[in-house]
């Protein structure tokens, strides 16, 4: 953010006398809890100062919300300050404006309806093959698990990356990328010197490093070597964009062969650098977000039998004897309710981010261009006018309601910026759940509740989720 924006005063909303340096700390340690103790003393909207940024005005109203996901984009910039992952600054995450409309027009179509049939059999096999190596007896940490099933199904689903040689290096270096790159250490740099100055160091790293030697004392230090592997998987995906585009891919309904044939409404391709930035996006959320969400729906699903036998029973309803149908998924009302539910209590991004280009008017305070709005999907999630027992992990809630506003119910963001993996994020938690409680009784290994922190750009539980495999269905 600019001095000028920095410098902005405007009639912002109470908030905390901490100094950023301890509001940025307590955030990182507690999201959930320090902005609902913050909603508690301040009120809603409350301004929270975070090291470096202008001020961020954090509201849960959905009054408030609707009128931030209604801001024509000439209003705001739509970039996530928090994120301070490299994951591509070509990607629709960091784009507005014009760019962000033709990218997001351009990938839509292959990320929702008839698309996702051909990836729903790959989220199946990816899902039965992981079950399959589980013992009765066994203990294991479930969002390893998970992530496994995930990693499989977006190497192919998006990569078209079968069981051989390309799809292991693809494995290989997108994991070395993740546990190098995607820490605490990380987020805590984002929150302490600015996210975007993270990227970018991590960014410059990545394009550095085919000219270090992996021995050389840079070389060897952490993120140099995720920043590495990221530079030879983005190297990876260019020479296979490249080649579907000299060869044809012809038969091919994974999203890069389609990304490299897709061209705008003026009939440009689409750029090969735009291409490698939104499949590096997307496999980051494909792999962590999906993944974080199964982990939290299982810690709350799992204690409560009463949820079992109703998710039991649908099954059997649904499939009867059969095997799953990973597309008759949508008729799991009740197995849907439950991962709604669990994304109401425990959202893995717990805000979304509005910059404002102009001062602008939210309930009774006049804030100044600069000011970063957050729609707080925790704080909106846990309104007590809007959800009854809102601290009760209660699925019935979401087939009592019928369809929730979109101001009272986002954990995919909103407006024009809502996520444009929803649909496949949404499918494969469905078939992925679906196939182990069809075939798998699981417990969990653990007493105590487990508590929320970033790890990674998400919120999840803060220790290893460890279940025991009691056997077959």
């Amino acid at each position: 953010m600019d001095s000028k924006h920095m410098k902005a005063q405007g009639n912002l909303p109470p908030g905390s006398p901490d100094s950023p340096m301890a509001q940025g700390a307590k955030f990182s340690k507690e999201p959930y809890g320090y902005l609902q103790e913050c909603a508690s003393k301040y009120g809603d909207p409350f301004t929270l100062r975070l090291p470096g940024r202008a001020p961020h005005v954090v509201i849960g109203d959905p009054a408030l919300v609707r009128q931030a996901f209604s801001m024509s984009p000439d209003d705001y910039e739509g970039h996530v300050n928090l994120i301070p992952f490299n994951i591509g600054e070509g990607s629709l995450l960091f784009l507005d404006g014009e760019p962000h409309r033709r990218d997001r027009q351009i990938m839509m179509p292959h990320l929702h309806g008839e698309r996702l049939r051909s990836h729903a059999k790959i989220i199946q096999e990816s899902a039965a093959a992981v079950f399959a190596g589980w013992k009765a007896g066994e203990t294991l940490k479930i969002k390893d698990a998970l992530q496994e099933i995930s990693l499989r199904a977006v190497l192919r689903c998006f990569f078209g990356a079968e069981d051989n040689e390309r799809a292991k290096r693809y494995r290989e270096l997108f994991t070395k990328w993740m546990s190098k790159t995607f820490t605490p250490l990380t987020f805590m740099a984002g929150m302490f010197f600015g996210a975007a100055k993270v990227r970018q160091y991590l960014d410059k790293a990545a394009a550095q490093s085919r000219n270090r030697s992996a021995l050389s004392p840079a070389g060897l230090l952490p993120w140099n070597r995720g920043a590495a592997a990221k530079g030879e998987l983005m190297a990876m995906l260019r020479a296979d964009i490249e080649r579907c585009r000299s060869e044809g891919s012809k038969g091919r309904a994974d999203v890069l062969a389609l990304f490299a044939e897709a061209r705008y409404e003026g009939g440009e391709l689409m750029s090969v650098e735009s291409a490698i930035d939104e499949l590096m996006a997307l496999m980051v959320a494909g792999y962590d977000s999906t993944s974080t969400t199964m982990t939290w729906a299982l810690t709350y699903m799992l204690p409560q039998r009463e949820i079992l036998t109703a998710v039991d029973e649908e099954l059997k309803r649904v499939y009867g004897d059969g095997p799953v149908d990973p597309n008759r998924t949508s008729e799991l009302a009740y197995l849907e309710a439950c991962i709604k539910e669990s994304m109401r209590m425990a959202p893995p991004a717990p805000t979304v981010s509005r910059v404002l280009r102009r001062a602008m008017t939210f309930g009774s305070f006049e804030l100044p261009a600069g000011t970063i709005v957050w729609p707080c999907v925790y704080l909106a999630h846990h309104r007590a006018d809007l959800w009854a027992e809102p601290e009760r992990y209660r699925p019935e809630r979401f087939l009592e309601a019928g369809t929730v506003p979109p101001n009272q119910f986002f954990p995919f963001g909103g407006g024009r910026r809502v996520c444009t993996g929803i649909s496949f994020a949404s499918l494969e938690m469905r078939i992925v759940l679906a196939e182990l409680f069809k075939h798998k009784r699981i417990r969990l290994a653990m007493d105590k509740p487990v508590r929320p922190a970033f790890r990674g750009q998400f919120v999840a539980p803060s220790q290893d989720v460890m279940v025991v495999v009691e056997g077959n269905r």
